[in-house]
């Protein structure tokens, strides 16, 4: 059976490198064995043995499954004459960070 190719990645996904890039890796790694070969078979050790990655898509819907989980679990156990106190909790940590992250989309394209 013949594999099928990997899809494209999605525009929130991480690319793979560029075939210069990785030259540019592998000349790095190459100045640092002939410069200190001690550090060099110190941090290849800690590589991991697969570059297995996690998509964003499922971490932002990992995120989504907490956040829901926390709204039931509000809803379910602080009393309805908290809610308005937790909801303006809520939207001060909450919205300064949706807006820090649009700002940053924003110069990244």
């Amino acid at each position: 059976m013949a594999a099928r190719p990997l899809p494209d990645p999605g525009p929130d996904e991480p690319r793979s490198l560029t075939p210069r890039e990785q030259e540019i890796l592998v000349g790095i790694e190459n100045d640092l064995a002939a410069a200190d070969p001690g550090l060099a078979r110190r941090l290849s050790s800690h590589l991991p043995d697969s570059s297995l990655t996690l998509p964003r898509s499922l971490t932002k819907g990992t995120r989504r499954v907490a956040g829901s989980l926390i709204v039931v679990l509000v809803v379910v156990f602080v009393p309805p004459e908290s809610w308005l106190f937790v909801t303006l909790l809520t939207i001060m940590f909450v919205a300064p960070v949706l807006i820090i992250r649009a700002i940053e989309r924003g110069e990244r394209e």
